[in-house]
């Protein structure tokens, strides 16, 4: 994957990454916590946070166009006595 950008705030919304994966643009979250009684990080993206990263994204596409796949992905980093790194890629689909 090639990052684009990093941290991309729209009004209502923000994108942690936004990379190139061959033909399809993946916007990112990053999610990272202590593993334990609050689930794992990939968790706590939800509906609201979906509807956010989706805002932004669309402010993201409208300044630089894209006629490929886009998908959004989720990487949970959970620290404890190490670090565990999952990348789930196609997380979710906007609704």
């Amino acid at each position: 994957m090639k990052v684009l950008a990093r941290n991309f705030r729209a009004r209502g919304g923000e994108v942690d990454i936004v990379a190139r994966d061959g033909d399809v643009l993946a916007f990112v979250e990053v999610k990272t916590g202590r593993s334990g009684a609050f689930g794992p990080p990939e968790s706590w993206v939800t509906l609201r946070k979906r509807e956010h990263l989706v805002r932004a994204a669309r402010v993201y596409l409208a300044k630089n166009p894209w006629d490929g796949e886009v998908r959004f992905d989720v990487v949970a980093v959970e620290v404890g006595e190490g670090i565990r790194i999952r990348h789930i890629k196609d997380a979710f689909r906007p609704e």
